[in-house]
Order: C-alpha cells, then structure tokens, then sequence
C-alpha cells in the first residue's frame, strides 16, 4: 500500500512538473524533476524530462547524458527515444538520430510525432520518397497535425512540387492559423510560381503575428525585386537588417538589389558584410565576383578574387578520377548545367546549335537547376537525350547522375550567375570540363574545369591566357549563335526621320549603367544637338529609380532629353520598343550581349567600346559576326565620336535599318548549323586530346 502510495505521489509530482514544463516555466518543472530524483534516482520520466529542458536551454551534452540513462532503465521507452532523436539531429549526428527514431515507432506503431521527426531527418539527407513517406505515416495518424503538414510542405517544395507545397501549407495553416513560418514559405511557394502579390500577402499575415519576423521582411524584399521595386527590396533588407544584423542571407540580396541599381561599391560591401558572417557562402561570393565585372577595377585584382572562390569553396572538395575508355571516336555524351533552360540569355543562344548538332556525333544530356520554365524550355527539352532536373538535389547526387549517364564532357553555363552548381564541377563529375556563355568574366576561377569556350575578339592571344585558370579554346566563328525572336515585329521606319532628332537608347541592366557609362553618354547627348535617350528596364518602373538615373545626367542635360520605359507586357512590346530607336548604346565595361542582338535585328545599329577584359569584348566580337567593325572604338573618346558620325549620318542609318535583319540570317552570329559544326569539333578535339593524355 505504501509502495502504491508512493508511486501515485511520484506521478502527481510528474503531472504537475510537466503542467509547468509545457507552459514554458523551465525553472520550476527542472526543480520538481530534481526532487523526484533525490528521491528515485533511477525514475526515467523524470530523467528523460530533466533531459528535454537540458536540450531546450542548449546543454546537449548533459541531454543525452540524462536521456540516454532513462533508455537504460526503461528501454522501451518511445518518447525518451524521440526526444534522443531531436538532440541528435541537433548534433548533426544524423545516423544516431534516425536509429532512435525508427526505435520509437517499432515501440509505438502510431507515433505522429517521431514519424515527421524521421521524415526531417531523411530530407535533410536528401531521401525525399522516404521522406514524403514518413510525413504521410504521421498525417495518416494524425490528419490535424500542422508540423507534419508544414514540412511536408517545405519537402515538395524542395522537390519543385510547388502546387502541392502550397496546399500542403494551406492545410497546416487551417489548423494553426497564426503559424508564421507556414505563412512565411507558403509566401515562397507562391512566388516560386510568379504569384506576387499573393506572396506579399501571406509574408504580412506573418508579420502580423510576428511584427520582428526577420525571415518576413527578407521575403518581401525577395518579392518586391522580382516585381522591379528595388527600392521597397532595399528598404525591406534594411527592415530584415534591422532586426536581425547577422542575417547573411539579407546582406546578399541587399548587394544584389544595389548592384541592380547601379550601387555597385555599396553592392560589393553588402557581399563582403555577408562573407565575414559565413566565410563559406559561396553564392554570396560568387554574387560578389559578378559584380567586379561592371566596375573599374583592374584584371589582376578581378583574376585574384576568382581564384579566391576556389580557395573558399572548392579546395576542400577532392577531384574525382576517370579512366579512358579507349574509344577516341565514339558518340560523346555532352552534358549542360544550367539553371537558365528558358527565357533567358543562355536560353536564347541554346537553341539554334541544340537544334543542329549531329545526332550521330554527339548525345546531350541537360541538368537544369530551376524551378521556371516556359515555352523557351518547351523548345529546348524536345531537342537532347535527357533533361534532369536537379533543383534542391545535393551535390552528391547531382555527381552521381551525372556518372550514371556516363557523360564525357560536362559544360557549365552558369559561371558565377544564379542557380550555378559550381561546387559540383570542383569534384570533376566528368573526365572533360568546359565553360561557356553564361557568365563573361576572365575566368571561373576553378581548376576543375578545363576549358573556356570564347573567340579570338573577345579574347585574344595574349593577355586573356594568363589571367584564365582554364585553357581557352577560342571557337573560329564566334562563340554565341543566336536564335532570332521569329515572332518579332516589323522593322519601322527610322524614327530621326519624324522625329527630326536623333533618339539613343539602352535596354541594358541598370547595374551595367556605371558613371563612367553615364559620363560618356552625357558627351554623346552634348556632341548630337537635341538629342535623346531611350533607357528601358522594369525597375525603372520605381520612382526612386527613375529619380536617381534622371540625377545622373540633371547637371548636363535636359530632364525632356531622357526618356524612362518600364517593364512592357510582352516580348512582341519589348522588341516593338526598338522602333522608337536610332542607335543603341552599348555598356562598358560589361556589354550586352542579348540586348545587343535584339537591338541588330530590329534594324538598330550599335556602337561599343572594346575594352580589356573579355566582358568588354563582348560588344566587338558580336559586331564583328555581322560585319559591323567601324562601330566598334578603341577607347571612350572613340565610343563618343563614333556614335556622333553615325548620327550625323541618315543615309547609312537608313540603309543600316533595312539591311541588318538579312545581314544577320546571313552571318556567322546565326548560323546555327556552322555554329554546332565548330562546337561538335571542338568538343571532339578535347575529347582525343584527353584520350592521349590518358
């Protein structure tokens, strides 16, 4: 009786301790634990609680100390062994974990709890089918369980499943309606599938409930940059900043949005301010080396910090090693890597040599590494072997499809861009490693990659191969093939000749457009009486924008001589748009490439300066394909007075406007059957050079 007294007293102290612990009150639950304790000290609920609030206030060693004596004394105990799991995790000991918790389920079959534990652990580790499946077991169980439903949540939406993540965080937030972080990433979800302005919403409702919600802000910056607001995107970093002063992240997108500004020093100083808080933030590193190639600074200094990425993010990574297969002239196997299968830069010099190649000399396998995809895509995926998407897949399984398809040369067209997959290139997944056309710099900066495809204007003998950690291989027709936009409208008539003034224009990023850009412009406008400039780009659609770029050029110039255009609702506009141009103005130096393109085919001729660094080749290499080397200048007076004499020149601007759409069917620059000759000899010339060497 005694005995059962006891025990019933035991249980009344456990029942009000644990009443204490789930209201929060640490203190005083831990003080009843430990008296129960002085009085068995073998009891495991009480050994196993005072371990939980161990882990809840950060002393994981003492938690698994205290949870791990309750398990010898109560071996089947589940809950002991959920909670084991947690610390575990915690630890990054994920094998532990995952044993504990498949521990508890064998000893209580029903267990919601360690089910979506289990399933946490397997996303991590990147088995997202076992894990799916585990958040079902707890939602089978348990169908009101908003945890469960919020990460099932976050794993379809690492898998690109975003309809299904977003139903999944409506179902989590109809049980727990102020749940901020479901708020929060079905926000994300959301504008994953370009739906904006329902993402804006769903980040208010969480600062709603939680009005120093950093992560919200961050998100509505996100959200207001996608959407052109680079000033509501500032001011909601800083908002981020404010709250929470080590949020990495924040300090990346605030460069980002400052560099799409025009910000370019205060651009690399948020960079730099999100490298000191995580040194191995690659992304936030490769944002950086970007961005060097819009300002002044010179090529050693520019080759320096790339070779500084792969000392950062790659060294620790050992390259993997490959054996020739003798066969020099079998069908290759090229893979791409990309996260821009679409409408998008790359996209648009894809498609002509994807839809040219030799089926019999090569097979093309593409990786693509985003979520978006569009009729650009729809045109791609049909044209090569596979198309694997690997967004949110580890490195490691990206290595090993990309050995399981067995592929001889992998390409990366991403460079130091969005959505690049550079660390897995630093493991060598396949025996040949090339860049290409994504990202105009000197240099990637990795070892691991052999080769960097480009022509002999961009970069010539000399200089360029001694600041490229890649061999170049310089392709003889030039190293973009365009695609035109069939679709395009009609070439107009020369606006001067309405007009009675000559209109420049610009499409180019705002971050291409430097003082030095502006500065030369102003000596254009100055050199060619009444004459105007055309700036079109969808963050001009901000008035804070607007404002600064029209500051810019206040001093000199007449605020009726620059004209803003902001985003335009269609491709077919944007390229109608050019119509109201006479000549386009390149940037330097960091040239357009796709914009200068478009501007030829709509009839508009462009004038460039030909710098040092291959981003400022880019111009004159294009220009050159299609005959057009007077409009190419030396240096900035050149850029001036080059422009001011085509100016001054209607008849050539007329017959220029007629003429350069059959020019560029007619040139190298869309060839896209000469431009996937070069590229298949080229890569069969890497291949049995590899072969002899191996």
């Amino acid at each position: 009786m005694l005995e059962q007294k006891q025990t019933l007293t035991i249980q009344q102290a456990i029942d009000l301790a644990v009443q204490h612990h789930t209201a929060g009150r640490l203190p005083e639950a831990e003080s009843i634990y430990q008296q129960i304790l002085q009085s068995d000290p073998d009891q495991p609920v009480a050994l196993h609680l005072l371990g939980v609030i161990a882990h809840q206030v950060g002393e994981t060693d003492t938690a698994i100390d205290l949870i791990t004596k309750a398990l010898a004394i109560k071996p089947d105990y589940a809950d002991a062994h959920n909670n084991l799991g947690n610390v575990l995790k915690e630890l990054v000991r994920m094998d532990e974990a995952l044993a504990h918790y498949h521990k508890a389920i064998a000893i209580k079959l029903d267990f919601a709890e360690a089910h979506n534990n289990l399933g946490n652990v397997l996303k991590e580790l990147v088995r997202m089918d076992e894990a799916l499946s585990h958040y079902h077991k707890a939602l089978a169980i348990k169908p009101n369980y908003a945890d469960a439903h919020y990460n099932l949540g976050l794993a379809l939406q690492d898998l690109g499943r975003l309809d299904e993540a977003v139903a999944s965080y409506h179902k989590a937030l109809a049980v727990k309606p102020d749940y901020t972080d479901a708020h929060c990433n079905l926000g994300l979800a959301l504008q994953d599938l370009g739906r904006l302005e329902e993402a804006i919403a769903s980040y208010h409702k969480a600062l709603a409930v939680k009005p120093d919600f950093a992560e919200a802000y961050y998100n509505l910056g996100t959200a207001a940059q996608k959407l052109g607001k680079l000033d509501e995107a500032v001011a909601n970093y800083n908002n981020a900043l404010a709250i929470k002063p080590n949020y990495a992240d924040a300090h990346n997108n605030l460069g980002i949005a400052l560099q799409a500004l025009g910000k370019l020093e205060e651009a690399l100083a948020s960079y730099r301010k999100a490298l000191a808080i995580k040194p191995d933030y690659a992304v936030a590193h490769s944002n950086l080396l970007f961005t060097l190639l819009s300002s002044m600074v010179d090529l050693d200094k520019i080759y320096e910090e790339h070779c500084g990425w792969e000392t950062s993010h790659a060294m620790q990574h050992q390259p993997l090693q490959h054996q020739c297969d003798g066969d020099v002239h079998k069908r290759l196997r090229i893979g791409f890597v990309s996260a821009d299968f679409r409408t998008h830069s790359v996209g648009y010099f894809l498609e002509a040599p994807f839809s040219s190649y030799d089926r019999e000399r090569m097979t093309i396998y593409c990786y693509s590494n985003s979520h978006l995809e569009d009729e650009t895509t729809a045109r791609l995926r049909p044209l090569v072997k596979e198309w694997r998407n690997i967004v949110g897949w580890a490195d490691e399984k990206v290595i090993d499809a990309i050995q399981a398809d067995a592929i001889d040369i992998l390409v990366d067209l991403s460079g130091h861009t969005r959505g690049n997959r550079l660390t897995v290139f630093a493991r060598k997944p396949a025996p040949i490693q090339a860049t290409w056309l994504g990202y105009p710099g000197i240099t990637t900066g990795l070892t691991a990659i052999d080769y960097r495809l480009s022509d002999e204007v961009a970069d010539p003998l000399g200089v360029a191969d001694t600041l490229c950690v890649e061999q170049l291989i310089r392709l003889p027709n030039g190293h973009h093939c365009y695609h035109p936009f069939e679709d395009a409208p009609e070439i107009g008539p020369l606006p001067m000749t309405s007009n009675q003034v000559i209109t420049f224009g610009s499409f180019n990023n705002l971050a291409k457009i430097t003082p030095a850009v502006v500065d030369s412009w102003v000596g254009i406008l100055q050199a060619v009486p009444r004459s105007r400039l055309l700036l079109k780009n969808a963050s001009l659609d901000s008035p804070g924008v607007r404002e600064r770029y029209m500051s810019l050029f206040a001093a000199s110039i007449e605020p009726e001589r620059i004209i803003f255009k902001a985003w335009l609702p269609s491709r077919q506009a944007h390229f109608a748009l050019y119509n109201e141009v006479d000549i386009a103005l390149d940037t330097f130096p960091f040239n357009g490439v796709t914009t200068t393109c478009e501007a030829l085919w709509m009839g508009v001729p462009v004038i460039t300066w030909c710098g040092a660094r291959h981003s400022a080749r880019l111009g004159a290499s294009l220009l050159t394909r299609v005959s057009l080397e007077d409009l190419v200048a030396s240096d900035i007076n050149g850029y001036v007075t080059t422009a001011a004499t085509l100016a001054g020149d209607p008849e050539r601007l007329e017959g220029l406007r007629s003429g350069l759409r059959d020019r560029m069917r007619a040139s190298p620059l869309c060839d896209g059957v000469g431009f996937a000759h070069d590229l298949e000899s080229m890569f069969r010339n890497a291949w049995q050079n590899w072969c002899q060497q191996h």
